[in-house]
């Protein structure tokens, strides 16, 4: 009996055990096409991707010189994490689909709300916009301000300690150099 592993996760997922860390919005986890190429309507299928074309790249980059640009790379930026499932065994995550879908039917909603219900005058649908775009701004700044203080902030007080002490270390051997240069002219 034949077992056959599968994966099942999220695009981001696939790409980071790839060794395509974020490049989900980039490159097709199955198939070697760019987002310009399989986006186009209509589009052929691309050569598949395999495990083994993953680690040739990433062989080619590190030992014959391959130029670690996006039309040679395919946005292989390392080897992948592990080896012992095939890409064509990566699972399609239904729920992802089934939200993406909702999240586009909400968003129809709130057009449709907008331009029939509200009758919301062009500039005010551009200043809403603009509002809802200013707060998720906002919630970025705030997310990178925390992540700033939990980690680089660290780094900061310690650096600042530092410098204290080396401008007490530095002022100590000051004082010593110009009573030895005081000393020395008696």
């Amino acid at each position: 009996m034949e077992i056959r592993a599968f994966i099942a996760g999220e695009l981001a997922f696939y790409a980071t055990i790839l060794g395509k860390p974020n490049m989900s919005p980039c490159w097709c986890t199955w198939c070697m096409l760019s987002k310009q190429q399989w986006s186009a309507k209509e589009h052929c299928a691309g050569p598949e991707w395999t495990v083994k074309k993953i680690f040739e790249i990433r062989h080619n980059v590190a030992t014959n010189g391959l130029a670690e640009k996006p039309d040679k790379i395919f946005g292989c930026t390392h080897s992948p994490l592990f080896d012992s499932v095939p890409i064509k065994n990566y699972i399609v995550s239904v729920l992802h689909i089934i939200i993406g879908l909702g999240n586009s039917l909400v968003d129809i909603l709130f057009v449709w709300v907008e331009w029939r219900i509200e009758k919301l005058t062009p500039a005010e649908v551009t200043n809403l916009h603009s509002m809802m775009y200013a707060e998720v701004q906002l919630v970025q700044a705030k997310g990178k301000y925390e992540h700033w203080v939990d980690n680089e902030g660290i780094t900061l007080a310690s650096k600042i300690t530092e410098k204290k002490r080396l401008q007490k270390e530095l002022s100590a051997k000051v004082c010593l150099y110009i009573d030895a240069v005081h000393y020395l002219n008696f």
